[in-house]
């Protein structure tokens, strides 16, 4: 239906028995007549356009142009009066005879349309002769790629195999295969849209046409032939693109899920780093390895979807045997990651079978990082889970320490709930995590350190104090709370001990 202003009732006019809603106000007429050529014939005869009656709305059968891809309704039928609506129906009309004998001409039509006038950004253009003239065009590509016999020579037949591979057109394909056999199936072209070589097989994996898969996994495409410029399988693309009957078809035609691109990434990395959690399983009823190393870094499966938060990938990995304490080569494990990008349902499932208490080769925890992020779900999780709130990284950093520093305070109460956690440990330099919220001016968390019997007069490798670091950044509260008594003093009057307060000027 195409409804032209919000303030219309537009009745329906029927076209070849299809329903177009057409707008009744043109210039203040309503019995304006309109010429219409019926499908199968050439003579006119005019149809009425009556104003709209308040009467039930009897929904009519989807219009020609609903069958036209959004983005060419948006862009072309938004810029059409009435009348010419109803002359572009009847191009239509053929338009959807072509979709009954080869429905993917749909990316047929695309194709044209932004290559032969420039897309919607062509607003210049006739948007009618365009119809027109694209109809026109693809009449005359379909009845000359049909005909395998115009291919006279083994690299065009090729191409015209990779075409109908591409675009889902099964008949050509069929056509060029019987003409043609194995010569070409194997084939890997150059293809002008991308300057890259492909077969037939990869192309139709690519788009996940799966009557035109089929057909040449039937003849003989070899299911595991890669590409050269980055070594590629049909069955990587397709996990790329998503295609799981293709996905299917090429693992029960022998498609090697193990088979790595040049940069080793697998499917089963592809689907897991991407969330497509339908993939994933197949792929690891087909013996798709969740413990192989995949990128230069040794990112796992696992390690790729704890990090982006897939909860059911790494539930799949776990259940299929991925070791969750495998580490990346820098020492980060799956559970580290995910509690640094503050993952919790992942933590949550990690710690069923991980180590809490792993480190990176620097020293730092779960734990650690999630404190350094803030990432307080994940800290609760990982303390309830008994991790060891005292380990801290090569330059001393405790989880406690990064906390105050960075002015974590729902954290920092947290971790000094627990019986065992050392306030006073202290950095490379003789910081402690005291003197770190001291340096911030962090009131609730100096008092909650005070609390827990934070040792106040501690003093740093470079001899400052906590109250001396707060007093130089002018954070008066924090120094008066942190205040040392005065030394008592004698005095000559009366010999009577007498203490001074230091005072502090605002």
């Amino acid at each position: 239906m195409l409804a032209r202003g919000p303030a219309f009732c537009p009745p329906t006019v029927k076209i070849s028995n299809v329903g177009l809603a057409q707008n009744s106000s043109t210039k203040g007429k309503t019995n304006t007549k309109i010429y219409i050529h019926k499908q199968l014939s050439h003579h006119a005869r005019s149809v009425p356009v009556r104003k709209a009656v308040a009467a039930p709305v009897v929904p009519a059968a989807p219009s020609h142009f609903d069958l036209l891809p959004t983005e060419i309704k948006l862009e072309i039928f938004k810029f059409l009066n009435p009348t010419e609506v109803l002359v572009i129906a009847g191009v239509c009309t053929e338009w959807r005879d072509l979709i009954h004998k080869e429905p993917s001409s749909y990316y047929l039509w695309k194709d044209i349309y932004a290559n032969t006038f420039g897309g919607p950004k062509s607003p210049e253009v006739s948007f009618k002769k365009a119809c027109l003239e694209i109809i026109a065009e693809m009449k005359k590509r379909f009845r000359s790629d049909c005909k395998p016999d115009a291919a006279n020579d083994i690299t065009t037949a090729g191409l015209k195999l990779c075409w109908s591979a591409r675009y889902g057109h099964h008949q050509m394909a069929a056509h060029l295969v019987r003409a043609w056999g194995k010569q070409i199936i194997n084939g890997w072209y150059l293809q002008q849209e991308s300057q890259l070589l492909a077969s037939p097989l990869f192309l139709a994996a690519q788009e996940g046409q799966i009557k035109v898969l089929t057909l040449l996994l039937s003849q003989g495409a070899s299911v595991n032939s890669a590409a050269e410029d980055d070594g590629s399988t049909p069955l990587l693309i397709a996990t790329q693109g998503q295609h799981k009957a293709a996905i299917q078809i090429l693992l029960s035609a022998g498609a090697d899920p193990n088979a790595t691109r040049g940069d080793g990434v697998t499917p089963l990395y592809i689907a897991c780093q991407n969330g497509y959690t339908d993939l994933v399983e197949p792929l690891l009823k087909h013996r798709a390895d969740v413990r192989l190393p995949v990128t230069a870094d040794g990112a796992t499966p696992l390690f790729i979807s704890s990090q982006n938060g897939h909860r059911a990938a790494v539930q799949y990995l776990l259940d299929y045997g991925a070791q969750p304490d495998t580490p990346r080569t820098d020492g980060v494990t799956p559970l580290f990651i995910a509690a640094q990008n503050g993952h919790k349902e992942v933590v949550e499932i990690i710690l069923t079978r991980a180590d809490v208490n792993n480190a990176t080769f620097h020293g730092a925890t779960a734990l650690f990082i999630a404190c350094f992020k803030g990432n307080t779900d994940v800290v609760r999780i990982l303390l309830a889970r008994r991790a060891n709130v005292n380990l801290a990284c090569d330059d001393g950093a405790t989880p406690l320490f990064i906390a105050a520093k960075n002015g974590r305070s729902d954290i920092v109460k947290l971790l000094l709930l627990s019986t065992f956690v050392d306030v006073n440990t202290t950095y490379y330099d003789g910081t402690t995590p005291l003197f770190a919220a001291a340096e911030k001016g962090d009131l609730e968390i100096v008092r909650l350190l005070l609390e827990h019997n934070a040792n106040a007069t501690m003093e740093r490798n470079d001899g400052q104090t906590p109250f001396s670091i707060a007093k130089a950044n002018n954070h008066i509260e924090v120094a008066r709370l942190l205040q040392p008594p005065a030394p008592m003093e004698e005095t000559a009057a009366d010999n009577n001990d007498e203490t001074e307060q230091m005072e502090i000027d605002p």
